[in-house]
């Protein structure tokens, strides 16, 4: 840990003066975090929200939940979905046997996570709705490659090992690495609308994304092989495979997976 947990106990009171964590408390929350820098006043805040704290719960109420109408502006949130994605996100993230506020590392700013848990509450709530249900709907089937014989023969024949792969793959990535592929693939942010989430230049969040999404490949194909008894020209149609598929079986996958936000 970069700074002692007194100097953190310092800056979060010095931030958030009505707000009272017992020191012991503190240090079991911050314990429970990632050795590394983290931002104290936040997990100072996020400490006695997942306490229960009123006054805690008061001040993420002004000073957090009132910024989700800026965080849905760019996905075009009406008025209703904004307050319904606002306190589904007050029950889960503070109410319940683990309330999931506990979810929240310190590494990036709370206002950052917050709005990463606004995006998805938004996304599955919709979907909740039977909006992207009536639109897939209307969409024509495509099939995610042409049809070549000899990679449907793989593509049937490796199904499962594939979607299995793929589940390891992602789970091993880093939280940046889920979030921006979630927020891109199944939440449908282009560049313009992750650079804002993440708080960086557009350049930058499309180096992320290529590096993501290469690495995630890079897993899946590594996995497969090792899991795999098969020939090397067996080997290199997986690898087609896995390039032509990866987005719509990462479009499955969360759809499959995909939770309430929080």
């Amino acid at each position: 840990m970069s700074a002692s947990i007194d100097d953190m106990l310092q800056a979060g009171r010095a931030a958030w003066p009505d707000v009272l964590v017992d020191r012991e408390a503190f240090a079991t929350f911050v314990a429970a975090r990632d050795d590394g820098p983290l931002h104290a006043a936040d997990v100072y805040l996020a400490c006695a929200c997942a306490a229960g704290d009123r006054a805690a719960l008061a001040a993420f109420e002004r000073a957090y939940l009132s910024l989700i109408d800026g965080f849905l502006r760019g996905v075009r949130a009406t008025p209703e979905l904004i307050d319904e994605v606002r306190q589904h996100l007050r029950e889960r993230l503070f109410l319940g046997e683990r309330p999931r506020i506990e979810d929240y590392s310190g590494r990036g700013t709370l206002a950052s996570w917050l709005r990463v848990a606004a995006l998805r509450a938004a996304s599955n709530l919709r979907r909740a709705s039977g909006a992207r249900d009536r639109a897939e709907a209307r969409a024509p089937a495509v099939s995610p490659v042409p049809l070549d014989p000899e990679l449907a023969l793989v593509r049937s024949r490796h199904s499962n090992d594939f979607e299995s792969a793929l589940r390891d793959a992602f789970a091993a990535l880093d939280e940046r690495e889920r979030n921006l592929l979630r927020l891109h693939f199944l939440d449908g942010l282009g560049i313009d609308g992750l650079a804002p989430v993440f708080g960086v230049h557009r350049a930058t969040v499309a180096r992320w994304l290529a590096a993501a999404r290469a690495r995630l490949q890079e897993a899946v194909l590594a996995l497969l092989r090792d899991r795999l008894d098969v020939d090397a020209r067996e080997l290199e149609s997986l690898a087609r495979v896995v390039r032509s598929d990866l987005e719509i079986s990462l479009q499955s996958l969360f759809r499959a997976t995909a939770q309430p936000a929080g």
